[in-house]
């Protein structure tokens, strides 16, 4: 969708926009971890995903958001099971979200143009 409508609105825009709502739409995970949900704790995901969160911080959760990846939601509960603080959890991951979906807005935009200079 975001690459979508990076070709027909400003890709910044979308970007922007979209990150937002990943950010938000994230929070569940870090909720999930901070109320101190036990069940993914037994996971292979996690158990790989949370010593590299516990080592960097916010700086994993801006690479792990900034990387088209299924395993975010286990960075967000073990940033939660951290105890990490929220608004250092939404900063890094809005980061990470914003580099994403722009990157994503971007290239729908270019591939677009660039498609349809061969039908010009």
């Amino acid at each position: 969708m975001i690459y979508a409508m990076g070709a027909i609105f400003n890709p910044l825009g979308v970007g922007l926009a979209a990150a937002l709502g990943g950010t938000i739409g994230e929070l569940s995970g870090y909720l999930a971890g901070f109320s101190g949900q036990g069940v993914v704790e037994r996971t292979d995901v996690y158990n790989r995903v949370k010593p590299f969160v516990d080592k960097y911080g916010g700086w994993a959760i801006l690479v792990l958001s900034a990387i088209p990846n299924p395993f975010f939601d286990v960075a967000g509960i073990a940033a939660g099971i951290a105890k990490m603080p929220l608004p250092t959890f939404l900063l890094f991951s809005g980061m990470g979200q914003l580099i994403k979906m722009t990157v994503f807005a971007i290239a729908g935009h270019y591939s677009i143009s660039f498609l349809s200079s061969f039908f010009d």
